[in-house]
């Protein structure tokens, strides 16, 4: 929580309510100033924290004027006692909220693993999502590290079903072909892979020219010929999607290969349909930046001509003194009589 507040932002966040202050009736300073914290936090947050929350002096002051209780009295709130917990549940059913329990959080899971994380599979967003879903069913939010091992237990299990569903789907044939793409020598094993038919293909294509042009066109016939399936990534996220090719262009064949089958197919299975439209794209900017090149060469080459030409007539200083004295003499001339 922020620790500077403007009065206007006093006013809006933490005046009570009548029907707020309603629920302060006929209670001691302490639980009148607790209760008041507790309804305004939780309006704010959607959620309690684990602590006391250590309010701002300003917040403070501004919540014991309206109940007319000394901020010192806050002091004595016990945030860990059964009445203080009794009054969190009261500010729950005030607002129609309840708390994260088992079966809400199981119904959460498979949310997120049916709808979300076929979108969605960073962790801070997961977590914004996840609260907000929550705070949308009036449920509030666990803590953190409970949201952060549903999260990472989603994860898992996505991935896991994504895996063995992709992996389903290519033909022994295709897999035939990932295993070539990743085979390479005892030295690159044990040094780099800089050699490998996997680092070719995972290369840019460098400067415009007819030789990068080739190579290109060479990388798209080897990705082609491994077979893919062309619904292999249907209706599979393009963000998604690149998140597992970046994973397989950053990993090495060696290490590729040590994944289970169902891992190694799928990553290498993404990194080359991801490359496929990667290289095809690079064809097409490279052929725009030749045909660019040929056309600023050819300029250059007529011009280099005509300036050559010129300097091949005899004379031609002399002729054009001629040519600018006689226009001035006769302005209104004729120009075959004139200049001819």
């Amino acid at each position: 929580m922020k620790r500077n507040w403007e009065v206007e932002e006093l006013i809006e966040h933490w005046t009570l309510l009548p029907s707020e202050m309603a629920l302060l009736e006929n209670r001691t300073d302490v639980a009148r100033i607790g209760l008041a914290v507790s309804l305004k936090y939780f309006q704010l947050e959607y959620k309690f924290p684990h602590q006391k929350p250590n309010l701002p002096a300003v917040v403070l002051t501004h919540i014991a004027s309206q109940v007319n209780v000394p901020a010192q009295e806050y002091q004595e709130y016990d945030w860990h006692s059964r009445s203080s917990r009794y009054h969190r549940s009261q500010v729950r059913d005030y607002f129609g909220f309840r708390s994260c329990d088992a079966s809400a959080l199981v119904r959460l899971f498979e949310w997120l693993v049916q709808e979300v994380l076929p979108y969605e599979t960073e962790t801070e967003n997961l977590t914004s999502i996840v609260e907000g879903r929550l705070i949308q069913l009036k449920i509030e939010p666990p803590t953190p590290s409970r949201i952060e091992r549903l999260i990472h237990s989603a994860l898992h299990k996505s991935e896991s079903h994504f895996f063995e569903t992709i992996y389903r789907k290519i033909a022994s044939s295709c897999r035939q072909a990932i295993d070539t793409l990743l085979k390479t020598s005892d030295l690159e094993d044990e040094y780099s892979s800089q050699i490998s038919l996997f680092h070719y293909l995972n290369s840019e294509p460098g400067r415009a020219s007819l030789e990068s042009f080739l190579s290109e066109i060479t990388k798209l016939e080897h990705l082609r010929k491994i077979g893919l399936p062309l619904d292999l990534f249907e209706n599979i996220s393009p963000k998604i999607l690149q998140t597992y090719a970046r994973r397989a262009a950053t990993e090495p064949p060696r290490e590729l290969r040590a994944h289970p089958p169902a891992i190694r197919y799928t990553l290498v299975g993404a990194f080359c349909w991801q490359r496929m439209r990667e290289v095809t794209d690079n064809l097409v900017d490279l052929l725009i930046q030749i045909v660019h090149g040929i056309g600023t060469r050819a300029s250059k080459k007529v011009e280099a001509q005509l300036i050559k030409d010129f300097k091949r007539v005899s004379g031609k200083y002399h002729i054009l003194y001629q040519i600018a004295n006689a226009s001035l003499e006769q302005p209104e001339g004729i120009v075959k009589k004139v200049i001819y």
